[in-house]
């Protein structure tokens, strides 16, 4: 597979990615299983799509000081 120039793939989007509690699960088993260096993946600590849309919705409505 030829790799492309950057400048054909700087303003392309990333593609939409759910992250579930399955895919949470199976990160955090082979994070540990091939010792990927990585406490948050290792524990689980990261959010999973439903989570962050919660939290981006609170974070957002609360008022600045």
């Amino acid at each position: 597979m030829r790799l492309k120039d950057w400048r054909e793939v700087i303003d392309l989007d990333f593609p939409n990615v759910e992250i579930t509690e399955e895919t949470k699960r199976t990160m955090a088993e082979a994070s540990r299983r091939y010792l990927i260096n990585d406490v948050r993946l290792a524990t689980g600590r990261f959010y999973t799509t439903a989570e962050y849309e919660t939290r981006r919705e609170r974070v957002l409505s609360t008022p600045l000081p």
